[in-house]
Order: structure tokens, then C-alpha cells, then sequence
């Protein structure tokens, strides 16, 4: 029987034996695990895309598909015209279903992780969305750098 002085009571058992019985899966997902997907875009769920909020699908190199759901930056990276056909690795958390939400992103060249920026030269702003500069607006610069 477990007393307070091993730090658990019998009302805080009551809490902890119902979680630990739906398994480890439950408990990594509700703690946030990251995973990473390495893959590309499904290019039809880019064309067929209406909106830049819309979901992508995302096929990994085992052939598994997943709706990938980002921020305004990773969003406009991945439907970056100049990226089409790069291999993706994003690092995320998993949804439900087959959605995945992305933290980061990262473009795979050489076989190395490669970070994703837009620079203007006449401004010297780095941004990490496509488009024009925010001050100047002339076109940016696509720039891909090695991952420390």
C-alpha cells in the first residue's frame, strides 16, 4: 500500500492508474512528442490548392500520406514555385488522423538539412517567407543553408 511519505496518495492513484492503462502511446502524445517526416509534397495537393492556409499532402519515403498543417512561413515555403520536387524533412507534432502539425522545416540537399530563408541584397533583411522585400519591395532571394 503507498503512503504519503513514497509521494503518492490514494486520491492521486485514482488519477494515475486510469492514464497509465491507455498505454504508452497516449502518454507520448499528450506530452508533444516531436517526430520528423522526411519526404515530398504531393505535387496534385499543391496545384489543387486554394488557399494558402490549406492543408498539404505530404508523402514520406515509406509511401504514407499526411495533411500537413503550418504557419504562414512554412506554408509559403512549401508551396515556394522554386522548391517544387525538393525533399522535405519536417520535424512536428502528429495530430488526429493523419494531420500533422509543423514546427520546422527543412529542405534536403546533398543529403544534408538545409534551412530555408529569403534574403533581400539592396535591404539585407532575411525573412523565412517567399515574396517581396517588406521595406523595398523588390523580389527576395531564395537561400538555403546548411543546418548546424
Amino acid at each position: 500500500m503507498l503512503t504519503h511519505q513514497h509521494g503518492l496518495s490514494r486520491r492521486s492513484l485514482l488519477v494515475v492508474l486510469p492514464a497509465l492503462s491507455l498505454g504508452p502511446a497516449l502518454l507520448a502524445s499528450e506530452a508533444g512528442t516531436t517526430t520528423l517526416l522526411r519526404g515530398h509534397l504531393d505535387r496534385q495537393s499543391v496545384q489543387a490548392s486554394t488557399s494558402p492556409d490549406a492543408a498539404l499532402t505530404f508523402v514520406t519515403e515509406d509511401g504514407k500520406k499526411y495533411q500537413v498543417v503550418g504557419d504562414r512561413s512554412s506554408n509559403g515555403q512549401l508551396r515556394d514555385p522554386k522548391l517544387i520536387g525538393r525533399t522535405w524533412e519536417l520535424e512536428g507534432t502528429m495530430g488526429s488522423g493523419n494531420q500533422f502539425q509543423i514546427e520546422k522545416l527543412y529542405t534536403i540537399k546533398d543529403g544534408k538539412r538545409h534551412v530555408v530563408t529569403y534574403y533581400c541584397e539592396i535591404c539585407h533583411i532575411i525573412t523565412h517567407e517567399p515574396g517581396l522585400c517588406m521595406c523595398c519591395q523588390a523580389d527576395t532571394e531564395l537561400q538555403e543553408t546548411v543546418d548546424k
